[in-house]
């Protein structure tokens, strides 16, 4: 009988051990998925403030080109209405003033 007790008692030892051992790499393995997640957090957040940064970059030089492009047009269609100023000065005056005499 005593020896059924030393044999039971000596499984139990082995249980707790076990358990113990089980609870230790449950703690370990707990702390590793925090600092994953942390990592994982940290790397997404770079991530996102990199491509948030390129799509600013994009959309400034996007802007830039949109304006080059507007003032070279207004500078074209002021050109053109000079040249239409300079070539028919003489008969646009003409004609306001034959306007106004009208009147």
């Amino acid at each position: 009988m005593e020896k059924v007790i030393n044999v039971l008692s000596e499984i139990e030892d082995k249980a707790t051990t076990i358990l113990d051992r089980t609870q230790d790499q449950k703690q370990q393995l707990y702390e590793q998925l925090n600092k994953d997640l942390a990592k994982l957090d940290s790397d997404i957040k770079a991530d996102t403030v990199s491509q948030i940064d390129t799509m600013q970059k994009e959309m400034e030089q996007d802007i830039e080109k949109e304006r080059l492009t507007l003032i070279s047009d207004c500078k074209q269609q002021i050109s053109s209405l000079q040249q239409t100023f300079d070539k028919d000065h003489d008969t646009l005056v003409n004609k306001v003033f034959t306007k106004i005499i009208e009147v």
